[in-house]
């Protein structure tokens, strides 16, 4: 799993110069990735990646894209969050990429969500939660650029060191990597 995991982190980080230097070589056609994530693994078949272009098999149309805020690190804007009775219109930046086996955000937004969520604090130095399986929690909804984003109930939960429940925003949202534009796209994952 570790090395899966520092697999995945390499491509996030080096394929904004791969995937250049591939479209300067002629090897794609756009100097652009898609990464779809399954929302339910099985048998280690956890998604695909499409170099090239955005995955018209898996994904559904390109909602927006974004402009990064930050190029290096895939660093984005966002303003508006909804999460139960916790609503937040502030803007804040945050690092989006698709293997973050969770959804970070400010220290003041998460303790809030938490407090929602009913969540059992299992660091406090850095703000990490967990929930029972069973509970039944709001959808959370944000907004990047004039867009809504949600992340429903059935992804926010996953058993504890379970890869079929990470990465939930990957899992509810396909990535279009376009560092070419330095932006970052989003679509729904079809047939899920």
């Amino acid at each position: 799993m570790q090395r899966l995991i520092s697999q995945m982190v390499f491509l996030a980080w080096a394929y904004k110069v791969i995937m250049v230097n591939a479209y300067n070589q002629g090897v794609v056609d756009r100097p652009i990735y898609t990464i779809y994530l399954k929302k339910n693994i099985q048998n280690g078949d956890a998604g695909v990646i499409t170099y090239g272009g955005e995955d018209s098999t898996n994904c559904g149309s390109v909602i927006a894209y974004q402009p990064l805020a930050q190029f290096d690190l895939y660093i984005i804007a966002f303003s508006g969050i909804s999460y139960g009775s916790y609503a937040n219109s502030n803007t804040y930046t945050t690092l989006v990429e698709s293997t973050s086996f969770s959804i970070a955000g400010p220290p003041s937004v998460i303790v809030n969500m938490a407090k929602v969520a009913g969540a059992i604090p299992t660091d406090p130095k850095y703000y990490s939660y967990q929930v029972d399986c069973d509970k039944k929690l709001p959808s959370f909804t944000f907004t990047i650029g004039n867009k809504q984003y949600t992340i429903d109930s059935n992804q926010q939960i996953g058993a504890k060191n379970a890869t079929s429940n990470m990465c939930p925003f990957a899992r509810s949202y396909c990535h279009i990597y376009d560092p070419g534009n330095k932006r970052l796209g989003f679509a729904l994952p079809k047939g899920q």
